[in-house]
């Protein structure tokens, strides 16, 4: 099963959101089931001390407990409002499953694990004090429904993170012999799953260059913005129209795109192209030719990559 198919996987998200109705009912129940034997054993207590007598055998245990059962009321309320979100993020997930909500999930998977994990501590801690055989079938479903639900959090953490960080340090090789083959790989293994911020540095970004960005990063729904530092010695007499036409198309579509150009000492000096979005850079070959020349790209250091473009960029002129 691809990610995307992941997203709008009917069957899983009605899952995750009746694993969250148990756990949140199980909250609720240990509310019920702690406030009631806390009311026993204080009705006992001031029972006794009113008639000065002793407290039958049958609620001394409860009596005895009292305090205990007070703390486990509080864990109980915390318990619930973790279950509540729970259902929330669960019922989130099943309204966007068709049209796959991707930025969702990725904030989805950590915080529904580390809720789960809580709530299961807190589980644990409440009830570890106390021996209720009456509640051990609710206490069992929902052990089982914290198991399952930590299974389908990591099945999907697998198949989102799992498979982006195969498609990252896969690289990519380019035969000049199938340009066309080329733009297709390149497009599902690299630029498909950059995210947020785009940098990219090439001095010979020209018109092509830019109808071969465009044709990479067209169906990408992930990315904010994109800045490009070019030199000005490869730009031809359409470019500034193609350039202005494409950064419409693309605040429409909430994506800022920005082109700026290197002074002529860096533009001399600059001989090494790349990109790197929030997570990973890469070395690349020139983008009006980059389904074209034969090269292996593979990953370069992010932090390397990101010091170079900033020096870049403060140096750069803005192209209007």
């Amino acid at each position: 099963m691809e990610p995307e198919k992941v997203y709008d996987n009917k069957t899983l998200s009605i899952l995750l959101i009746t694993f969250s109705i148990i756990l949140l009912g199980s909250g609720v129940l240990s509310v019920q089931f702690f406030s009631t034997q806390y009311g026993l054993g204080a009705a006992a207590i001031l029972t006794s001390s009113a008639t000065n007598s002793s407290i039958i055998s049958l609620l001394q245990y409860t009596a005895s407990q009292n305090e205990v059962f007070y703390q486990a009321i509080l864990e109980s309320y915390i318990i619930t409002c973790i279950g509540f979100v729970l259902f929330v993020i669960s019922f989130v997930l099943w309204l966007h499953r068709q049209s796959g909500y991707e930025n969702f999930l990725k904030i989805y998977i950590p915080l529904h694990l580390i809720l789960v994990f809580i709530y299961l501590l807190l589980l644990f801690i409440t009830y570890s004090a106390f021996d209720f055989s009456l509640y051990s079938l609710t206490l069992d479903i929902t052990y089982l429904s914290i198991v399952f639900s930590i299974v389908l959090d990591s099945y999907i953490g697998y198949k989102i993170y799992g498979t982006v960080v195969k498609k990252r340090f896969s690289g990519i090789k380019i035969s000049p012999n199938t340009p066309y083959t080329n733009m297709i790989n390149l497009k599902e293994k690299m630029f498909s799953v950059f995210t947020g911020n785009i940098g990219i540095v090439d001095k010979h970004f020209n018109s092509q260059a830019l109808l071969n960005f465009y044709r990479l990063i067209s169906s990408n729904k992930n990315i904010k913005k994109i800045t490009i530092i070019s030199s000005s010695e490869m730009l031809d007499a359409s470019f500034n129209k193609e350039y202005r036409d494409l950064r419409t198309e693309l605040n429409q579509e909430g994506i800022e795109l920005e082109i700026k150009l290197m002074n002529q000492n860096d533009a001399m000096q600059q001989h090494e192209r790349f990109i790197f979005d929030d997570s990973f850079a890469y070395k690349i070959p020139p983008f009006n030719i980059i389904n074209k020349k034969s090269e292996h790209i593979l990953k370069m250091s992010r932090k390397d990559a990101v010091a170079r473009f900033e020096e870049l960029l403060l140096k750069s002129v803005k192209i209007n």
